[in-house]
């Protein structure tokens, strides 16, 4: 898998982030909300949370990426599952 070009969160040090993981939601192109969490369990909870909550807008994305090596890494994304 390779890293995303851009980073997905707009206020941030790209070198060094908030925490390790990443999770976005997007709905209808627009980007509404970031967390950040250096536990990876956590992240994971908190992303899979945000999903069911807005499954009914076909618009809507959340994301989990992981910042390792100046980059940023796709892990999952709901709907759709593993990246």
């Amino acid at each position: 898998m390779a890293p995303l070009d851009t980073p997905t969160g707009a206020d941030h040090d790209e070198v060094n982030p908030p925490g390790r993981y990443h999770v976005t939601l997007i709905i209808d192109g627009e980007h509404i909300l970031d967390g950040w969490w250096n536990d990876p369990d956590t992240a994971e909870r908190k992303a899979s949370g945000f999903a069911p909550e807005h499954e009914d807008n076909a618009g809507a994305r959340v994301t989990l990426t992981e910042w390792h090596g100046g980059q940023e890494w796709p892990l999952r994304e709901w709907p759709n599952g593993l990246m």
